[in-house]
């Protein structure tokens, strides 16, 4: 089994950002969409206002939860959902964000209209605005350019542009950005993401549109690694909790990625559950890959696209029979040995002393 690296930092980010979907609905039909988000004009998939309102606040009563994000779908379609959640979680001391495609920037006066509700909290807010290849088949990049502008105009400092980038061309995407967009009057960062091979993307986006065959080489070096997504918690309108907000959600059966659901049980308790949770710490540090190789059987990188992690995990929990075969693993010797070794290297290298601490000497 590979140790993790000394560059993991040793802060524990463990469940301290927590997502609400507020709307699986979305007025743009990007090709690679990981939910699969239904069309705006959709009779379903809003998550009930009573329940945000719940769930909101639970939220905000977990001490180790800091960050709030608010995704879909597309959730300025929801507007007075948005700004309930953003009311009461910000209100309440969370660092709060929303990713959206800013489909709604038609002009500067458009954007700032949409904004100036939630500028009153600007100091803890982030607007991230989704960019790539996809979703830029529908949305021009100008309204980027408006978005951006229109919240430093109402006070909204945080922006960021999360960049989606295939294989491993992840600079070569930042500059491509930079020279489209052109200059824009205001700062923003720009957070990478890999866009994955899940979901809508596996019926309308060819294998050779993520990673070319020369790259399949490099890909090793993508898919061996720690997942750093199965840190954040993602809840669903149906009150599902799982550990991401890629792969986990996908999944129609029980796995060990899904921690639980809000309609059974509050999420304090949920994600104490999850401390225990072997296998979730296991990607966590080691990665899919390595988790894939302890149920004894083979899997090529090819088989998995070669594109990110969500493609092993994927492919692993996929199989109730695999993922049965973990389960029973758990209960054996060498796996013992293993969740020791697991709660020694959230110590070490995460800052995390609660598994180490409820184990017996």
């Amino acid at each position: 089994m590979d140790r993790v690296g000394e560059s993991l930092e040793r802060k524990s980010l463990f469940q301290s950002h927590i997502s609400i979907m507020l709307t699986r609905r979305c007025n743009i039909r990007c090709r690679h969409c990981c939910v699969e988000a239904l069309p705006a004009s959709a009779l379903e998939g809003d998550t009930a206002e009573q329940d945000l309102r719940d769930w909101v606040l639970q939220t905000a009563q977990v001490p180790t939860v800091t960050h709030l994000s608010l995704t879909g779908g597309e959730p300025f379609l929801v507007n007075s959902l948005l700004r309930e959640a953003v009311d009461l979680a910000a209100g309440r001391g969370l660092q709060v964000g929303v990713v959206t495609s800013g489909f709604w920037a038609t002009s500067p006066a458009a954007a700032q209209r949409r904004l100036e509700p939630l500028a009153k909290w600007a100091k803890q807010f982030t607007l991230s605005l989704s960019v790539d290849r996809f979703h830029q088949e529908h949305v021009p990049l100008e309204r980027i350019r408006n978005a951006i502008v229109a919240a430093h105009e109402v006070g909204i400092e945080q922006v960021k542009i999360k960049l989606g980038y295939l294989g491993v061309s992840a600079e070569e995407s930042r500059e491509q950005l930079l020279r489209k967009i052109g200059q824009v009057p205001a700062p923003f960062a720009i957070e990478f993401q890999l866009v994955h091979r899940t979901g809508r993307a596996v019926r309308q986006v060819s294998r050779d549109e993520f990673v070319k065959e020369e790259e399949q080489f490099q890909a090793v070096s993508v898919v061996n690694i720690p997942c750093t997504m199965a840190d954040f918690p993602l809840i669903t309108p149906e009150g599902n909790v799982y550990a991401c907000c890629g792969v986990a959600l996908l999944l129609k059966h029980q796995t060990p990625l899904l921690l639980g659901n809000l309609h059974k049980e509050n999420l304090s308790e949920i994600l104490d559950r999850s401390e225990t949770n072997t296998i979730l710490h296991f990607i966590r540090l080691y990665g899919p890959l390595q988790l894939f190789k302890r149920t004894g059987r083979k899997v090529k990188i090819k088989d998995c696209d070669a594109t990110s992690l969500c493609t092993l995990c994927l492919k692993l929990f996929a199989s109730p029979s695999l993922v049965a075969d973990l389960e029973q693993q758990l209960q054996e010797t060498g796996w013992k040995k293993t969740t020791r070794a697991i709660a020694v290297d959230r110590l070490l290298y995460r800052g995390e002393p609660a598994a180490l601490a409820r184990m017996s000497p």
